[in-house]
């Protein structure tokens, strides 16, 4: 009987040495969309410039407005989530 419970224990032991990612499909693809929102945004930054002539409507004030919001929302969102959400679904006893 002695040989029975160590048994058990033993695969008890082997049971909780296996290791699961805890990341899903899920989280890696928000994760790349945060990456993707975060080189639009340094592209966006990139792409701004400062004209001297101001009546001159250009896509660089646009791009200095958006390049912020796109760096935020990759940074402080979007990344974030991808590393929170539980992207493998709940499984009993987590």
């Amino acid at each position: 009987m002695a040989q029975h419970s160590d048994h058990r224990s033993v695969q008890k032991a082997d049971q909780g040495s296996e290791f699961s990612w805890p990341f899903g499909k899920k989280n890696y693809l928000i994760f790349g969309t945060g990456l993707i929102v975060i080189i639009l945004g340094y592209w966006a930054l990139g792409n701004t410039a400062v004209d001297p002539d101001p009546s001159d409507a250009s896509w660089g004030q646009t791009f200095l407005t958006l390049a912020p919001a796109l760096l935020v929302l990759g940074y402080c969102v979007l990344i974030p989530i991808s590393l929170i959400i539980n992207g493998r679904g709940n499984k009993e006893g987590e």
